[in-house]
């Protein structure tokens, strides 16, 4: 699968488990893919806002807003979500607030199981199949969703399957039916996997991936291992370092240089470790490299070079 195969989609759904750089990965595809003058839209899921701070510009909130050329983001919340669902239906602010916003109606609104969620892909999926700019012209060539991580991902694309199954005749089953449609439809979307390569992270992007596939079915395009530590030295080089270090311990940096050197060589072999394994439960799935970045602070400049990184491979 090329680069250009993927960014062909309409629905890119990037996920994994919490704290692996999933809205870096998915910041970065948004660049590459309005780079190349798509125009794209980054969804993030009902989130403590981290897409405005990496591109340096105040909150987004559940507005489409200008991140650079070609590239938006929007914020979803499901209260924002269940308001515009309502208006399009009834078409009057004042009959809504009067009904919706009753506090004993709120209550039970939001204990509805699975309800939120199915008002936060429904817009996803309105925005990627039924929203227009102009006639005939959807609004945009590429949504990107920065899904909610790995396990609360999973109980969230599959909501409208739930619902679709539960409910015999209605909007929502109609609904339910049309977003489930576009999950499934593998010319349209796809599901990237981002992790790091420890062991946590490694398997629980392997149980995403192999339930997605068969409970969810979703089609299933490359994994991304974020922030992997450069291997400087092969094995018998390491042999000729340690022995070079080992004339150094009279040095007053002998300790320190050999706990540093100690731990880095025990990273890279658990990274390796953890690469192999993923390379295993992966088999004929793309696995891709991203380089742990060296910088002081995370922003726009570091999800720049992650683009880089991801144009680097034309063929994923």
């Amino acid at each position: 699968m090329t680069l250009n195969e993927i960014l062909s989609r309409k629905l890119l759904i990037v996920s994994g488990k919490g704290g692996v750089g999933k809205t870096s990965v998915a910041a970065a595809f948004g660049l590459v893919a309005s780079g190349l003058g798509k125009k794209t839209l980054i969804v993030e899921i009902n989130a403590a806002e981290r897409i405005s701070n990496l591109f340096g510009i105040s909150e987004i909130g559940y507005c489409e807003t200008e991140l650079a050329k070609n590239l938006f983001a929007i914020n979803l919340d499901p209260r924002s979500a269940f308001e515009e669902y309502v208006l399009e239906q009834i078409y009057s602010k004042k009959i809504y607030h009067l009904i919706f916003e009753n506090k004993f109606v709120r209550s039970f609104l939001d204990a509805t199981p699975g309800l939120n969620e199915l008002l936060e892909i429904g817009k996803i999926w309105s925005i990627t199949d039924r929203e227009k700019d102009s006639p005939g012209k959807q609004k945009y060539d590429l949504v990107i969703m920065d899904a909610p991580a790995t396990g609360h991902g999973l109980a969230f694309l599959n909501v409208p399957k739930v619902v679709a199954q539960a409910i015999r005749v209605g909007p929502l089953k109609t609904k339910a039916v049309e977003i489930l449609k576009l999950i499934q439809d593998p010319v349209k979307t796809l599901l990237i996997g981002v992790t790091l390569a420890e062991e946590m992270p490694v398997n629980e992007t392997l149980e995403m991936l192999h339930t997605a596939k068969e409970s969810i079915q979703v089609g299933l395009g490359p994994v991304f291992a974020n922030a992997i530590f450069p291997s400087v030295f092969s094995e018998e080089e390491w042999k000729e370092v340690q022995g070079s270090l080992e004339k150094l311990e009279k040095e007053e940096s002998y300790v320190s240089l050999k706990q540093a050197l100690g731990s880095y060589q025990k990273k890279v072999q658990l990274q390796n470790f953890y690469l192999n394994k993923l390379k295993l439960g992966l088999g004929d799935q793309a696995l891709l490299e991203l380089p742990y970045l060296f910088q002081p602070s995370f922003d726009r400049n570091a999800i720049e070079e992650l683009a880089e990184k991801i144009m680097e491979n034309e063929s994923i």
